[in-house]
Order: structure tokens, then sequence, then C-alpha cells
């Protein structure tokens, strides 16, 4: 039971009681009453709980659906679906986030073989943040489908609080004033920017 039901369930199990020992002389009769609403509450929770599973299962499905577009394979969406389920379970990010996340690389053109390294290497960079996570594979999608980076995508991953000026000019060997006058210039590739 979620912590709200069992909440729900206690709450009505104390009402009986409460009615209960308002009924005094009825020996038998007060202890039934408190046993049978408390079966009651029991089966509401019970209820909610199978609705909150379908839900669930039904949102599952939605993003194996998602995915399977994106992948245009059964087979190669359930075996992504596998590894972000896997991954999940070890990250604060979840299944759900997870999957949008490679939804969106996928469909920025990142390649079926790179996108868990991709999306590991996005979740290191976050230090388990959902929204930087969030924010740097909008920026890493961006960059995948123009092939060029801007100097917005540097500083959406700056404000992410990724040194990626730094970054940038290390991987390319050369400074931080020349990755400004490249940015200007459009001449800072998806290539570079993966480095």
């Amino acid at each position: 039971l979620s912590s709200q039901d069992r909440s729900k369930v206690l709450a009505g199990l104390t009402n009986n009681k409460q009615a209960a020992s308002m009924m005094g002389g009825l020996k038998g009769g007060g202890v039934f009453l408190t046993a049978a609403a408390g079966v009651t509450k029991l089966a509401e929770a019970a209820v909610n709980l199978g609705k909150e599973a379908i839900k669930a299962y039904e949102g599952v499905e939605q993003l194996k659906t998602q995915l399977g577009v994106v992948f245009g394979s059964t087979i190669q969406s359930d075996a992504a679906f596998s590894e972000i389920e896997a991954y999940a379970k070890k990250s604060p990010f979840g299944v759900e986030n997870m999957t949008q996340q490679a939804v969106l690389l996928k469909q920025s053109g990142v390649y079926a073989s790179e996108l868990m390294d991709t999306m590991k290497r996005i979740g290191d960079i976050s230090s388990g943040n959902n929204e930087k996570m969030k924010s740097m594979s909008q920026v890493y999608a961006r960059v995948m489908s123009s092939q060029t980076v801007t100097a917005r995508d540097m500083r959406q991953l700056s404000t992410a609080g990724v040194p990626s000026y730094t970054a940038l000019a290390d991987a390319m060997g050369i400074d931080r004033g020349q990755i400004r006058s490249k940015l200007q210039a459009g001449q800072v590739s998806a290539v570079d920017f993966k480095k």
C-alpha cells in the first residue's frame, strides 16, 4: 500500500475504534463494527492500489511505444528499454525520465549503439540532478540535430553548472577566447562537442 493508502486505513481504524467505544454497551457489536469498517477501508485501499498499478503499467507501455517509434524496431526498443530500466534502478533519474531523454536523443540522431553511453555520460555530468539532465539532453539533442554548437548551447550548459567553455577548449586544444570566436563564426561542430 502507498503511504497515503496506509494513512487512510489507519484513520478509518482509529475512527471506528472511537465509534465502538462510544457504543460502550454493545460489547460484541462494537468490535464487529470496527472490524467491518476496517475491512471496508482495506478493500478501498486495495482498489486504489490496483488503479495505481494499472496507471503505472499504462505509463510503461506508453514509454515502450515511444521508444518503438523512434527505433523503428520492437526488438531494438525492447533491448533499449531493458538497458534504460537497469540503469534507472541504479540512478536517481527513474525509468520515465530516462526513457524521455532516450527518445529525445534518439530523435536527434544519436545512434542506438551510442545511446546508453551518451545518457550515462550526461547523467554523470549532471550529478544526479533531473533538471540538469533534461537541460543537458536538450542541448545535446539540439547540437546533434544541427551539427553545430552555438553560444546559446554553451550558455545553457554553463547555467546548468557544466564548465562547458573550458571542457570544449581542452577537447579542441585551444584556449577559451578562441572558443568564443569559433562559436561566433559557426566553426564548432557536433564532432568537437562530443569529445
